[in-house]
């Protein structure tokens, strides 16, 4: 058998591993975790929103799919202050968007920097070794961006 062949034949192989895992009732595995991160790129700050998008582990390798929560989940995002838990805060349905909004006046506390923390609630694991919940925490404040001196002026120099 020839390497193409061989090649054609593995990849035949795989499509059938797909394709049993997708009539498999409980096929996806469930979520050890999520990451997420900023993308708007906003800061943390009275007037401004930021949206942070959540990654679920594991992700896809090979013939597995990526992990994805059960039908029924649901979600949760609590903040340290409580002047966000009042509607300032949200997660989309499938539990991957995290939104804050931070309410006009709102000052972060500088001895206590914001932390929101996300829940979903239990479902049933898949592998049964995996956890039945995951959480995560989200810490939007960065450290101020240093002020970028206006230039002053321009000099050249002559080179030969």
């Amino acid at each position: 058998m020839s390497r193409r062949e061989e090649d054609r034949e593995l990849r035949e192989i795989i499509d059938l591993d797909r394709e049993i895992l997708e009539r498999l009732p409980n096929h996806r595995v469930t979520p050890t975790r999520i990451e997420f991160r900023e993308i708007t790129m906003n800061p943390t700050q009275a007037g401004s929103t930021q949206v942070f998008t959540g990654t679920l582990q594991p992700l896809a390798n090979g013939t597995t799919p990526a992990a994805a929560y059960p039908a029924g989940v649901t979600f949760t995002v609590t903040a340290n202050d409580d002047a966000l838990n009042s509607g300032a805060l949200s997660v989309d349905q499938t539990g991957t968007i995290v939104t804050v909004s931070y309410p006009n006046g709102w000052v972060e506390n500088a001895s206590l920097p914001l932390v929101i923390t996300y829940e979903s609630s239990p479902f049933t694991p898949f592998p049964s070794t995996s956890p039945s919940a995951v959480t995560a925490t989200i810490t939007p404040s960065a450290p101020p961006v240093a002020a970028v001196p206006t230039p002053t002026g321009i000099s050249f120099v002559e080179t030969q």
